[in-house]
């Protein structure tokens, strides 16, 4: 697998990922338009772990993995929205997992509310997670317009699945 350690770095691209196992964690990143970004690699499962994102319109970007665990990252100063540049993102997740994901002890903060009725900025947004055990988990929450917004699938979509998908707990606002 791949890993990256205890860097000071703009940001980090994986698409599509190496197989098995990667983990991202201890690292610094500031001031990009994106900190993480995790591509289309559903053979992989990913770690990002104690990393400082700051002043990053999205800070953990993540489309689809065999499992994506982020625990105990700080992502601060995410942008306002405003209209030149659309909504912004402390961790954005589109598209289904084999095995979930998993946002757990992360802190994230905004600079505030956006200016603008059309665009917003998110703390956690989540779209289209699946059936599988989804997982936001005791994370501190706040200056943003949206603390966790959730859209599409995120769930069982038969009587027999209905108890799997997306699970939000004890998080903080």
């Amino acid at each position: 697998g791949f890993e990256l350690k205890h860097t000071a770095i703009r940001s980090v691209w994986l698409s599509p990922g190496p197989s098995r196992k990667s983990n991202i964690s201890g690292n610094n990143i500031q001031n990009m338009e994106y900190g993480i970004t995790l591509l289309n690699s559903t053979r992989m499962k990913y770690g990002i772990f104690s990393n400082t994102i700051s002043r990053t319109s999205y800070g953990i970007d993540l489309t689809g993995s065999l499992t994506t665990i982020a625990r105990g990252n700080i992502i601060t100063f995410i942008p306002a929205a405003v209209s030149a540049t659309g909504d912004t993102y402390g961790i954005k997740a589109v598209g289904p997992t084999l095995n979930g994901y998993y946002f757990e002890n992360n802190t994230i903060s905004g600079l505030g509310i956006a200016g603008t009725a059309s665009e917003d900025s998110y703390c956690i947004s989540i779209e289209n997670s699946g059936a599988v055990a989804n997982r936001i988990f005791d994370n501190e929450l706040s200056q943003t317009d949206i603390g966790i917004q959730t859209q599409g699938n995120n769930g069982g979509a038969t009587a027999a699945a209905a108890y799997m998908g997306l699970k939000i707990k004890c998080n903080h606002f």
